[in-house]
């Protein structure tokens, strides 16, 4: 991070990160709720699937705001182990598909553009926390 950021953006640039990876798992519980509701799983499950899924997003938010930089979604997980989106996620990333497909996302470096996007989304935050 240090290589490619400045340091007087660090909080910044982990702001970004952590809003990133709550999109990100946003279109993943998407992706498993419209495939369960294709499969006919019962409405009642996937309800609780989307509260639990609420807590989970509510809980690492405040882990985020409690821990800064020092974020970590296995403290989100100890938290709440018995979440069922926790559950789900768990076993999910004891799949070796996911897992390789997990590894080559993490070792694919970024290009020109996506670290133009990401720069411009820091100097976004910048610019709020600036205007509070």
């Amino acid at each position: 991070m240090k290589k490619i950021f400045k340091e007087e953006d660090r909080n910044h640039v982990f702001q970004v990160m952590f809003d990133c990876m709550i999109n990100g798992e946003m279109i993943i519980f998407d992706k498993v709720i419209n495939e369960a509701r294709k499969k006919g799983v019962p409405e009642e499950y996937i309800n609780g699937l989307e509260k639990s899924y609420e807590e989970y997003v509510v809980i690492a938010t405040e882990i985020f705001r409690e821990y800064g930089e020092k974020f970590s979604i296995k403290i989100v997980r100890d938290r709440i182990p018995q979440n069922l989106w926790v559950r789900l996620q768990k076993e999910a990333s004891n799949d070796p598909a996911t897992k390789a497909q997990s590894l080559k996302t993490l070792l694919t470096p970024w290009n020109e553009a996506q670290k133009k996007d990401f720069q411009r989304e820091v100097n976004r935050k910048k610019n709020q926390t600036d205007t509070m």
